[in-house]
């Protein structure tokens, strides 16, 4: 990285962020999922508690729709089975439910 640039910085599966350094291709599996879990745990916040909201996040698409949940920390899991491929790593719970 050149003097004076800003970092790069990848999102993950489990939501955080990680320097071109620490980042890898399997690292970055459903990485748009658990971006909106990250994005809408960010946006709700009880005054009256002065802490986070619970919130469920529901992303809707033709086919099928993923659900998640927020209630001050991320429901973390550490496998997970994408087109029938076993992966052992943290991750952000969804669960995807099929509308077909």
């Amino acid at each position: 990285m050149e003097r004076g640039s800003p970092p790069v910085e990848f999102m993950v599966s489990n939501g955080s962020l990680l320097g071109l350094a620490n980042f890898s291709g399997l690292k970055s599996i459903l990485s748009g999922s658990a971006g909106r879990v990250v994005g809408y745990a960010h946006t709700p916040f009880d005054a009256a508690q002065a802490a986070p909201a619970t919130v469920i996040g529901v992303d809707v698409r033709r086919m099928s729709m993923d659900v998640s949940r927020y209630d001050g920390w991320y429901e973390i899991v550490y496998e997970t089975k994408t087109a029938g491929v076993t992966a052992i790593h943290r991750d952000v719970q969804i669960i995807r439910i099929r509308l077909s």
